[in-house]
C-alpha cells in the first residue's frame, strides 16, 4: 500500500510559515500607509473648506500610521489645533474635511490593501 511519507510534520512548517507570511502583510500595509499619507494629507490641507485666519488650523491636519497594538495598523487623520473638533462637527460638519477625505480615500486605500492580499 503506497503512502505519504513526510520528511518534516505539516505543523512544524505551517506556523513559522503563516507567521512570515502575516508579517509580510503587516509590512505591505505599512508601507502603503506611508505611500498614501502625504496624498491623504495634502487633499486635505487643500480642500479644507474653511476660510483660514491664521492657517493654524490648515497647517496642523496631518496623517499619521500608528501601530499602538503589535499588528494592528491605522492611518490616522487629525488636526493639532483645539478647535478642530469643532471645525470637523459645528454646523453638521459643513467645516469638517476629514470625512469627506475618508469618502474619498478609504475606498482607494482598502483597494490597494486588497491588491497585495491577492
Amino acid at each position: 500500500m503506497a503512502g505519504l511519507t513526510w520528511e518534516k510534520r505539516p505543523e512544524t512548517v505551517w506556523g513559522p510559515a503563516a507567521i512570515k507570511y502575516v508579517e509580510a502583510i503587516r509590512q505591505g500595509i505599512r508601507e502603503l500607509f506611508d505611500a498614501w499619507s502625504p496624498l491623504i494629507e495634502e487633499y486635505m490641507k487643500t480642500n479644507a473648506p474653511w476660510r483660514d485666519h491664521s492657517s493654524n488650523a490648515r497647517q496642523g491636519l496631518n496623517v499619521t500610521k500608528e501601530e499602538a497594538t503589535p499588528g494592528i495598523i491605522s492611518l490616522v487623520l487629525a488636526h493639532t489645533v483645539e478647535y478642530g473638533i469643532y471645525l470637523e462637527l459645528a454646523h453638521a460638519g459643513v467645516w469638517g474635511i476629514i470625512n469627506p477625505t475618508l469618502d474619498i480615500y478609504g475606498p482607494l486605500v482598502w483597494a490597494s490593501i486588497v491588491d497585495i492580499l491577492k
